[in-house]
């Protein structure tokens, strides 16, 4: 079902991403992510970066399809991918995925150390979790970010749950703010890489 929202400057549909959006969504968010610091210190060769990206979020994407909850706006200007609650934890089961194996190699030690040290970091309580949200770098600050989150939210709030995400990027803790996230605490996963992690309380 298909559910309008107003943006900041125009009018967007946001709809469930269905497996044949897969390649579109892992452009979108290698393009949003290119420079994210947990990227670039798991990728640290420039050159094969944006490739092993897409297919970092080709992982995440299969792994969130069962779940129904990978929102997009209808010309894929924003996704914002979402485990439900009691579906948070990713650690053992990447652990178990031969392909994670095929796309950090060496590094995957590393990938899931640092992956671990943010899931012991991780609220218990019953909460949704926004695992990854982009948006298409010439699109940002048309309104499509806010479009894609408070869609989800919206369900989050009317089901009185609460909702909960990190971050390594200070400059996008004012941004979740706005949309009702409060900070929690800092979580060093790998030296000088700090996520802020957040939470939202049910709101309406």
């Amino acid at each position: 079902m298909r559910v309008k929202e107003a943006t900041e400057t125009s009018r967007t549909w946001v709809r469930t991403a269905s497996p044949r959006d897969r390649e579109k969504v892992c452009r979108l968010l290698a393009r949003a992510y290119q420079d994210e610091p947990t990227l670039t210190h798991l990728f640290p060769d420039e050159a094969r970066r944006m490739a092993r990206i897409e297919r970092f979020f080709g992982l995440l994407f299969d792994v969130n399809q069962p779940f129904g909850a990978c929102d997009v706006t209808h010309n894929l200007e924003a996704v914002a991918m979402w485990r439900p609650p009691g579906h948070w934890r990713l650690a053992q089961q990447a652990a178990r995925a031969g392909a994670v194996m095929a796309l950090f190699g060496i590094a995957a030690p590393r990938a899931l150390s640092l992956l671990s040290k943010m899931e012991a970091a991780h609220p218990r309580e019953p909460h949704w979790y926004l695992t990854d949200m982009g948006v298409e770098p010439r699109k940002q600050g048309m309104g499509y970010g806010k479009a894609v989150i408070m869609h989800r939210l919206k369900k989050i709030d009317a089901a009185g749950v609460p909702a909960y995400l990190e971050t390594p990027k200070l400059s996008t803790v004012a941004i979740y703010q706005s949309w009702g996230f409060r900070r929690l605490r800092e979580v060093e996963v790998a030296p000088g890489l700090t996520y802020f992690t957040m939470w939202r309380a049910p709101q309406g």
